[in-house]
């Protein structure tokens, strides 16, 4: 058993044991009353804002790639960010942004490292805009969040934005820098191949006007995907603040961090579930809006994305091909 087979097991393994867990405590006739009764228009407010998720995703990829592309369509863009989205929920090994960063190459004929590089700043700019709300919000909630962690996630947050400004700013320094990661890291060539490809990435930041737009637009995305979160709580008649719904959306994040099956199943009901609970909403309550969330997030991102994936000419069956095409070429 080779590597690969070993972690997908173990995340098979994982998430059984999550989803025992989230299930433990409640019985499945009960969840389904409870969704039975979900109100159907905030449902179909809930897919709303998840559609809205893509288009600002598109639209700040559009504004990272503008110098390398600047005719980059943001419907071409909406239909790579859907479809490496639905190869993330499909596929082990988060491929999804692999694969949008070798379709964005083909389709907008820009080098693979510029896609690539582009894809690392994003999820940069992600984290830095996550934990900077879950900052902002979690001085509410002393007794769910200790001020030993509000201190970590400040911590991480002046990393990361620290570590988007060195890029940023010291491309004077990227060959010195590069050149000395590589006498150091002689064994591990990908180190060096990473840094230079944040370098290139973070560049596109050195203009004010882009830096502002993409800024602006990851705040913007995950304020709106807490959204996701509160018209979920809406459909159930779940009582959730926004606040409180940025700190579920938080919850959520770390769940996708785990190494699950794909889609994250297991580590998101339980996540999700917790917090809810420490939210003072009631257990079977708490699952039942973990499991409508993640199912409206889950198929709608799926079924489009694969739409997508399908309009542009690419299977899932071309994903592992590729995949060691870069690897050949990196």
């Amino acid at each position: 058993m080779n590597r690969r087979h070993l972690f997908i097991l173990l995340s098979l393994l994982l998430s059984g044991i999550l989803i025992w867990l989230a299930f433990r405590r409640v019985s499945l006739s009960s969840l389904l009353r409870i969704l039975e009764h979900a109100r159907p228009q905030w449902i179909l407010a809930m897919l709303a804002v998840i559609f809205l998720d893509l288009f600002i995703r598109a639209f700040r990829w559009k504004a990272l790639l503008f110098f390398v592309s600047p005719k980059a369509s943001p419907k071409k863009l909406l239909e790579l960010e859907a479809a490496g989205l639905a190869v993330n929920n499909i596929l082990f090994m988060r491929l999804g942004e692999l694969t949008r960063a070798v379709l964005a190459s083909r389709d907008l004929e820009i080098p693979l490292s510029a896609s690539l590089s582009s894809v690392a700043i994003e999820r940069a700019l992600d984290l830095g805009s996550l934990l900077f709300l879950f900052t902002i919000v979690s001085p509410f909630y002393p007794k769910l969040v200790p001020q030993t962690l509000r201190h970590s996630v400040l911590f991480f947050l002046s990393l990361t934005c620290g570590g988007l400004i060195f890029f940023v700013f010291a491309e004077k320094k990227k060959d010195f820098l590069i050149s000395l990661v590589n006498r150091r890291f002689k064994r591990w060539p990908k180190v060096s191949e990473m840094l230079e490809g944040l370098f290139n990435g973070a560049a596109a930041l050195k203009n004010p006007r882009t830096a502002f737009i993409c800024i602006a637009l990851s705040l913007s995305l995950w304020c709106v995907d807490a959204l996701t979160y509160w018209t979920g709580a809406k459909a159930l008649g779940i009582s959730l603040g926004y606040s409180g719904s940025i700190l579920v959306l938080a919850w959520a994040a770390a769940a996708s961090a785990l190494p699950t099956a794909p889609g994250g199943f297991g580590a998101f009901e339980v996540l999700v579930e917790s917090i809810m609970v420490k939210l003072g909403t009631p257990i079977y309550f708490s699952l039942a809006f973990a499991l409508l969330t993640h199912a409206a997030m889950y198929i709608t991102v799926t079924v489009f994305g694969l739409f997508c994936l399908s309009k542009i000419g690419f299977s899932l069956a071309d994903i592992s091909g590729e995949t060691r095409r870069i690897k050949e070429t990196f």
